[in-house]
């Protein structure tokens, strides 16, 4: 009898943070600023200026106005020159004051006009009440253009009917060979203006609307990936562990009116043929289990709230599913994601011509459902003579033991998103033992995404041809290799190694009508803990984690601006743990080669999901100072406006699984 045991031991460690930083640089009031924009800028112009933008024909989508709620506006906006980021604002004229004030058309009542309250008196009787509806940017095509803005009727707009005045360009930041036609002030007020009767009686009353649901994957495998297969056994195998989650999806929610809202319910179900739509079970992160009924917590009106779902497909329902679609050429089924769908909530429904608001809670998506069939192949990834790594499918017949698990979730917003995406594998067979963690942390920021950190260890143990025993392993940050190190049979290493690392990415943001460069940084520590030594048993342990903080920066160059930031945001903290070990005995009977052996595996992972969220605010001058000429109004003077929005919200997530805890022994001969 000839022994060969052997070991190796890995331990692996990525710590990161991101560092999102909100950087207020506030302008000296000297002269013009150049925006860089596309046709635009009020600072280095050229000689000849040849754009020119025309608006009028105000259209009021939103039938309801009520304070606190959404209003939808267009605008036609003609222009000479495409340009992009064209900055537009709307306004709220009282009519009934309007129409009674005075017309300052002669030139002295004009020129005094640029002194008077833009509130409305006793004293003061020609003047009127106005509002800063909203501020928004539209991109623009050469002729006639659609600009269309949603925004919230303001907090303090009192009930009553105004005039909509939309004003294109209100801080000339596109240079023009006329500013004086956007509005066109020849123009008659039906031709520039819409109405509407702003409403009060629905403002403490909220409407929810479920905005998106972004899906992890597009596709779950019903057959959990984690199978015990000996040769003569049918194939496929079945599973030997239950699936501890199927897949994970983002819920952006957002609310209107003046309330938070506390306690939304969420469910999602599977429209099955002929079962109808069947509950999936979500997690409950402060319970640490799975139900059939979500609850969100509280969400604050004008703020889009990212909820972390993490969903199940029940023992029975899969059952079910896999009788259903056997033999079928359609392998998809609608997901039904439902906020309130018994209508606890009582709802205001904001109507909208040719586009209701009253199915706003529901989001059916497509999901596809794979089942294995005699015809699949198991994967696993074996290591040649020269150290390459490549998948061989389907096993030799002399494969013996073979688990596997997956481990998936994503996080996702408009402008933030993160996620882990790991797997751990063991298997014994003809090849000897193999231990493999892989796995990667994304990171996106922006719109651009890259990985923070990407790790592989890999280790082989073959008592028969010792040649093909070693070890591999490979962190990298970014695309960049930290770290690599191999060794083959008779290889040791013990080493605990760390690194930090930033990257950081800037994107052009519009908050109002002033553009903000926000700029988002990545920072963070990856390191790993080895132990190797073949020798003893085979054992590999391989533990990547990381940790992701953030703060944010955002620069400010604009004429009579300054803003700033609220930021607290945690992207997320996970710690993936897969442990593979094997004993083997390689048995000589006469010339006859037995490998004798037992496999363990086991996979676990800590996740702490995105909590915290993003503001920032910025305070500028903005022509919101209408006066009376002539029949129509005309800017007639700066006033100051705060604007403020928050970009991403986050919904807090936990969890801790044991993924995968197997122990089994074979033997098999060896050839």
């Amino acid at each position: 009898m000839v022994i060969v045991p052997q070991k190796i031991l890995v331990g692996i460690g990525a710590l990161g943070r991101v560092l999102l930083t909100l950087l207020m640089v506030l302008p000296v009031i000297t002269g013009c600023v150049d925006f860089g924009l596309n046709g635009g800028g009020s600072g280095d112009r050229d000689d000849v200026v040849t754009n020119n933008l025309e608006s009028q024909d105000v259209q009021i989508v939103t039938s309801d106005t009520q304070v606190g709620h959404p209003l939808k506006l267009s605008v036609a906006i003609t222009a000479a020159e495409g340009v992009t980021d064209v900055p537009v604002s709307f306004y709220l004229l009282n009519k009934s004051e309007f129409d009674a004030a005075e017309d300052l058309s002669d030139t002295s009542a004009s020129s005094n006009s640029l002194q008077r309250s833009p509130t409305g008196t006793d004293e003061d009787p020609d003047q009127f009440a106005q509002h800063l509806l909203c501020s928004e940017t539209c991109d623009l095509e050469t002729g006639d253009n659609e600009c269309v803005i949603e925004c919230a009727v303001p907090e303090g707009t009192p009930p009553g009917e105004y005039y909509v005045i939309a004003h294109v360009d209100p801080s000339d930041v596109i240079d023009e060979t006329d500013d004086d036609n956007t509005p066109d002030q020849h123009q008659d007020m039906d031709s520039i203006s819409g109405v509407i009767t702003v409403s009060g009686e629905h403002m403490n009353t909220p409407d929810i609307v479920l905005e998106n649901v972004i899906l992890d994957r597009s596709s779950v495998l019903l057959e959990n990936e984690v199978v015990d297969y000996i040769p003569g056994d049918p194939y496929p195998p079945e599973p030997s562990e239950p699936a501890v989650e199927d897949f994970g999806a983002t819920a952006i929610i957002m609310i209107s009116g003046l309330q938070d809202i506390s306690n939304i319910p969420l469910t999602m179900c599977l429209e099955v043929p002929g079962m109808g739509c069947e509950p999936l079970e979500i997690w409950n992160s402060g319970t640490s289990d799975y139900e059939f009924q979500h609850m969100v917590d509280t969400i604050s009106p004008g703020e889009p709230t990212s909820v972390q779902l993490g969903v199940h497909i029940p023992d029975d329902l899969r059952a079910l599913i896999e009788n259903e679609m056997i033999g079928s050429d359609d392998n998809t089924l609608n997901l039904k994601v439902s906020i309130d769908k018994d209508d606890d909530i009582i709802e205001h429904e904001a109507s909208m011509e040719g586009e209701g608001r009253d199915h706003n809670n529901v989001i059916v998506t497509e999901l596809a459902i794979e089942i294995p069939t005699d015809s699949d192949p198991l994967h696993i990834l074996r290591r040649d003579a020269v150290g390459m790594r490549s998948a061989v499918t389907p096993y030799s017949s002399g494969a013996a033991l073979y688990f596997s698990k997956e481990y998936n979730k994503m996080f996702e917003s408009s402008y933030f998103g993160t996620g882990v995406r790991f797997s751990a594998l063991a298997s014994l067979d003809t090849n000897g033992a193999i231990g493999h963690v892989v796995g990667r942390v994304p990171i996106t920021m922006f719109g651009s995404t890259f990985d923070f950190a990407k790790f592989e260890a890999y280790g082989q143990a073959t008592p028969h041809a010792v040649e093909d025993s070693g070890f591999d392993l490979d962190l990298l940050f970014a695309g960049q290799t930290l770290y690599s190190k191999s060794g083959d049979a008779g290889f040791s290493w013990d080493k605990d190694w760390s690194v930090s690392k930033s990257k950081g990415y800037e994107t052009l943001f519009w908050l109002g009508i002033v553009p903000m460069i926000v700029s988002a940084e990545a920072t963070g520590t990856l390191g790993f803990v080895v132990d190797v030594s073949i020798a003893d048993d085979f054992i590999t342990s391989a533990a990547p984690y990381v940790s992701v903080g953030s703060s944010v920066t955002a620069e400010i160059s604009f004429l009579l601006a300054s803003g700033g930031i609220t930021a607290d945001m945690t992207l997320i903290s996970d710690t993936f743990t897969g442990d593979a070990s094997a004993g083997m005995t390689l048995q000589d009977s006469g010339g006859d080669l037995t490998l004798i052996g037992t496999l363990n595996e086991g996979i676990y992972n800590e996740l702490e999901g995105p909590t915290g969220k993003v503001s920032l605010w910025a305070k500028y001058k903005n022509g919101v100072k209408w006066c009376k000429s002539w029949g129509v109004p005309y800017p007639c003077g700066l006033k100051s406006h705060k604007y403020s929005t928050t970009i991403v919200n986050w919904s807090s997530f936990s969890r801790t699984d044991t993924i995968l805890s197997k122990t089994q022994s074979t033997s098999f001969p060896v050839y």
